[in-house]
């Protein structure tokens, strides 16, 4: 997609154009992250060779066709993969605002940038100009929104891993049969400082299995947990044990 500011802007003055970007953005998730990272940062994102699959992954689970319900990312730092999944939540939204997320990381402020940096997007004049969707006007929170006319417990709940989490739930069974309802993802749900000490290690598992999964509304709504390995016994050892 060769495009230079000016000829971006040509194309959101015609709305044929936006109409065609709208359907192909919606259609394929890869196609989005283009045009969107270019929306907000005026310059291409650099794919790397393993973005195909995870992109692949992501949206095979969002269109019902994952072989497994659930879904494990292990990316080193500096991979991309919390901004993936920032572009994944907000594609979810442009293609179904009914959706309901639960984002959770290690830490409050993490979760509030990251959570925060999907709302942004979504509030961006060209996301808005394709796809339509706005938020409700009374939800000024970055880590809890949902949008005008979705009904009740749709949109974005996030918080940290050591938070109650109580009364959200992700995933809404009020969709259609072949419509995503959202998720539950996990992000680094560890922080990596706190590798070593074996409490920590516990109480993330701990969240996971006794609050986490707990949350799902239904049984359809995938965990999709994405993360460094960080030591032997992670979250991750766990999951994959069990």
């Amino acid at each position: 997609m060769a495009m230079t500011p000016d000829k971006w802007a040509d194309v959101f003055d015609d709305p044929k154009k936006v109409e065609a970007l709208s359907t192909l953005c919606r259609a394929d998730f890869r196609s989005y992250i283009q045009v969107m990272f270019y929306c907000v940062n005026r310059k291409y994102y650099q794919f790397k060779d393993f973005h195909t699959l995870l992109i692949e992954k992501l949206q095979a689970i969002a269109e019902k066709r994952n072989e497994k319900r659930n879904l494990m990312l292990n990316l080193p730092v500096g991979s991309g993969k919390s901004l993936l999944v920032e572009f994944f939540i907000s594609w979810c939204f442009a293609r179904s605002p009914a959706a309901k997320f639960v984002y959770v990381s290690h830490s409050q402020d993490l979760i509030e940038k990251l959570s925060g940096e999907t709302k942004e997007m979504i509030n961006s004049p060209e996301w808005q100009q394709m796809f339509g969707f706005t938020l409700r006007k009374d939800e000024h929170s970055k880590t809890a929104y949902s949008f005008e006319g979705a009904g009740n417990r749709t949109g974005m709940s996030a918080a940290s891993m050591g938070s109650a989490l109580t009364g959200i739930d992700a995933g809404n069974p009020n969709v259609s049969d072949d419509e995503f309802g959202g998720a539950l993802i996990i992000d680094d749900p560890m922080d990596v400082k706190k590798a070593t000490s074996e409490v920590e290690k516990e109480k993330t598992i701990r969240a996971y299995t006794d609050k986490l999964s707990t949350r799902l509304r239904t049984p359809q709504t995938p965990i999709i947990a994405i993360m460094q390995r960080i030591d032997v016994g992670d979250l991750a050892s766990y999951i994959i044990k069990n």
